[in-house]
């Protein structure tokens, strides 16, 4: 790197990167090891994904995939956990350029503490439950002690009557004793170590440990202890706040659960007043700004459709409304745009909040950027449909809906049906003569020209085998001029052939078999599905092409019969035909 760029390089104040494309760092700047931890050459040493929480790794890849295939001047962007080196994670939020010339540049900040204070603001914020148990401890008388720290074992020189009431020890019981005596015989308690200390340690301490009231019961109790100094700054005295939470400890699963849950989350909340004109919002939460990119400033006094653009759906928007005049609840997901002009997907849910007279008075919303979750459903449904058209490319339509619906093979007998073998003599010398690639592109033109004119006949290519070509009519789907429109196809072959030869100067021509009769065709196996038609008439129109002639058609009496009053047909006579003896074929020549 240029010696000016790489000053340059370390002024700045973000986590700058130059990444190569088999995955290691290349270039760094100094403010990685300030943040992290790492050195510069312990970064670059190991691929940058093992830095990655594993929980992150598959979005971080689907990323990196898209700096292979996206333009140049488009930005990706991404938010994970990287490892630290005292073993910590720390969020990173990332903004990465395409790969050009095999090298990817990155600038990432360390979000930690936003994302913490997030959490925070969420739980204090939105749930009511947790408001409502707020206030009750505010509420609530609890216990106040002092002890004298200047005294031999620090004894209780004040208490209150909520403590009284909690313990059911007067205050003559008790002043004059530490306050050990509410442990009885219970005095290993782990947490009792961490009291201990902070006493040691002349500083605040919260613990919760079990104690028992002067009748034996016992209750658990929520202690907070601080120091008390003079004006020399000599410790005097501890001043204990004690709480009854014996009902909120046997909740205490279900609360961290739910306390865990709401860390968890990274969703905006808002709140609109429907007092107001024009039902403004009256607060948002910090996870909203990270959202949309407008602060508390731009937003409150605003009614919340300033997120809404030229592309944002009508019907969404009138959903919402309707919802919102009913005083209803609401799911919506609908197209916003951040500050910066940046479209996201907002599924965005609304609840109504009554007073006391049932009044509406305001409206909660929350919102959660499903943009990943959007463009995935539609990469899915994307793939989805690639699958659909590989598959129905090489299995009928009709056997296609049939194998998803069961797991074991799928054969069925066709009373009638009409096969048609062809093969291009002269095409194996050809391939003497030709390169490979030149080749196989040449018999793909030819095969693709069969192909269309299999759907034009609306019949069905069973497959390829060399240079020959097999199709079907009367199956999947049963179809009464089957033999018609194999009889067409073929003179339509013959047609494509001597327009390829036109068109190559090369001397091959194609010969034709067509037989009809009874079938059974289907998938067999378990992978690598093909479907195949099998059965006696099969095996009669292979012989027809085999026993032909280059340049001809060769079928038999049966087909003969169907077709003598619409086409040209002319006798052969009797051939021997392995397996079968005698028997009679006609040249197919043209229609009348």
């Amino acid at each position: 790197m240029n010696p000016n760029i790489h000053n340059f390089f370390n002024l700045s104040t973000d986590l700058l990167s130059i990444r190569s494309q088999v995955g290691y760092f290349v270039e760094l700047n100094q403010i990685w090891t300030e943040i992290l931890g790492w050195t510069i050459e312990e970064l670059k040493s190991r691929p940058w994904l093992d830095f990655v929480h594993p929980d992150d790794i598959a979005v971080t890849q689907s990323i990196d995939i898209k700096c292979y295939q996206t333009s140049e001047n488009e930005i990706l962007t991404i938010t994970h956990r990287f490892l630290a080196k005292n073993g910590n994670y720390r969020w990173l939020s990332w903004r990465f350029s395409p790969y050009e010339k095999n090298f990817s540049y990155g600038i990432a900040k360390d979000i930690t503490n936003n994302n913490w204070r997030s959490g925070i603001i969420y739980q204090n914020d939105i749930q009511q439950a947790l408001n409502l148990r707020d206030k009750a401890i505010e509420a609530s008388s609890v216990g106040i002690v002092i002890a004298d720290a200047l005294l031999p074992d620090m004894p209780l020189i004040y208490v209150n009557s909520a403590f009284e009431k909690i313990t059911g020890y007067s205050a003559i019981e008790v002043l004059g004793k530490n306050c050990r005596f509410l442990q009885r015989n219970n005095r290993d308690q782990p947490v009792l170590n961490q009291l201990r200390q902070a006493i040691k340690e002349e500083r605040n301490c919260t613990i919760t440990l079990l104690n028992y009231r002067k009748d034996g019961t016992p209750f658990w109790n929520e202690l907070t202890i601080s120091p008390i100094y003079n004006h020399d700054q000599k410790l005097t005295h501890f001043v204990g706040i004690q709480n009854d939470v014996t009902q909120r400890i046997e909740t205490q699963h279900t609360l961290l659960l739910r306390d865990k849950a709401i860390e968890a989350s990274c969703v905006g909340i808002v709140i609109a007043d429907v007092n107001l004109p024009d039902m403004p919002l009256i607060y948002i939460n910090s996870a909203f700004e990270t959202i949309t990119g407008y602060s508390k400033k731009e937003t409150l006094g605003k009614n919340c459709r300033f997120l809404q653009g030229k592309k944002t759906s009508p019907a969404s928007v009138s959903f919402l409304r309707k919802a919102v005049k009913e005083g209803k609840d609401c799911t919506v997901t609908l197209l916003n745009y951040r500050k910066d002009g940046t479209p996201f997907w907002n599924e965005l849910t609304i609840s109504p909040i009554y007073n006391q007279e049932n009044k509406l008075t305001h409206f909660i919303g929350i919102q959660s950027d499903v943009t990943e979750r959007i463009n995935a459903n539609k990469a899915l449904k994307l793939e989805k449909a690639k699958s659909e058209r590989l598959l129905l490319n090489i299995l009928p339509k009709a056997i296609v809906q049939k194998l998803k619906q069961v797991q074991d093979s799928v054969a069925e007998q066709f009373e009638s049906a009409t096969i048609l073998f062809a093969d291009i003599v002269g095409f194996t010398p050809l391939s003497a003569q030709m390169k490979p690639l030149e080749l196989i592109a040449l018999l793909n033109d030819i095969f693709s020209a069969f192909d269309r004119l299999a759907d034009k006949h609306e019949v069905e290519k069973i497959k390829t085998i060399g240079d020959a070509y097999m199709v079907a009519g009367g199956i999947p789907i049963p179809q009464e001029n089957h033999v018609f429109a194999i009889a067409n196809m073929a003179l339509d072959l013959q047609i494509a052939i001597k327009h390829f030869q036109q068109k190559t100067g090369k001397p091959f021509q194609i010969r034709i078999g067509i037989n009809t009769g009874s079938v059974v065709a289907g998938v067999i196996g378990q992978k690598k599905f093909i479907y195949d038609l099998w059965g006696d008439a099969v095996n009669i129109a292979s012989r027809m092409e085999s026993h032909g002639k280059a340049g001809h058609i060769q079928v038999t009496e049966v087909v003969y019969e169907h077709l003598k009053s619409d086409f040209i047909l002319e006798k052969r006579g009797l051939i021997h035909i392995k397996g079968k003896g005698e028997m009679l074929t006609y040249w197919l020549l043209g229609k009348k």
